[in-house]
């Protein structure tokens, strides 16, 4: 599958790219700057993606790009959610111009766009990754050597194997002590988010389609 990647500079995305790769993908990736691609992937994975520069808020310009390269997916893990309130909301603006691109793109290609968004839309056959805390294995970024170092447990709408209990019952108090018992459970690893992602879209019509998609450690992986 061609998957086109957005914000492959950021924590998530530089994972991703590795990933695809390693899942067989081919990969074309949107930046704002060539050069700072170049200090976060290394050079085996540089030389295996097309690189084009690129606005992330320019629908027109990224529907040309699925259009002109024939992709068959992308993942948009470009962009961050506004902190403060007089800041403007750029990750909401990105998914938009990615979304109305892809729908469009899906028009001229003939076939739909299948998507993974790190953020709510509704015109593709997207999925919505809804991850607690992710951390690195590793600082560098590299092509993976073989399984990931911990497969996930997924769900959909839901968190995986989330936990409750009588204290559920007991207000404010109780439902607040459920959400910090189980939440350790759901601090997971960028890059196994990333195979995740990778594996998925090796799927012709995968279960997550169309659904808020929760993530958790299964504890049976290899530590690193």
């Amino acid at each position: 599958m061609k998957v086109l990647l957005l914000g492959a500079t950021g924590n998530v995305g530089s994972r991703l790219a590795p990933a695809l790769l390693a899942h067989k993908h081919e990969v074309v990736a949107i930046v704002r700057s060539e050069s700072k691609l170049q200090g976060v992937l290394p050079s085996a994975v540089l030389s295996a993606i097309t690189v084009i520069q690129g606005d992330a808020t320019n629908a027109a310009s990224i529907r040309d790009v699925l259009v002109s390269q024939g992709c068959d997916a992308l993942i948009n893990s470009a962009g961050q959610a506004s902190i403060f309130p007089w800041q403007a909301p750029r990750m909401q603006d990105i998914i938009n111009a990615v979304a109305t691109a892809a729908v469009e793109a899906s028009t001229k290609l003939g076939h739909p766009i299948r998507g993974w968004f790190l953020g709510p839309q509704e015109r593709l056959r997207w999925s919505l990754l809804c991850p607690s805390v992710m951390t690195p294995v590793n600082k560098t970024v590299a092509l993976p050597d073989g399984t990931p170092s911990n497969p996930l447990v997924a769900s959909a709408d839901i968190p995986p194997g989330w936990t409750s209990s009588w204290l559920n019952s007991i207000p404010f108090l109780g439902p607040l002590v459920i959400v910090l018992v189980n939440a350790p459970r759901y601090n997971i690893k960028l890059e196994d988010c990333a195979d995740f992602m990778a594996a998925d879209l090796e799927k012709v019509d995968s279960e997550f389609i169309g659904h808020r998609v929760g993530l958790r450690d299964s504890g049976n992986g290899k530590t690193s």
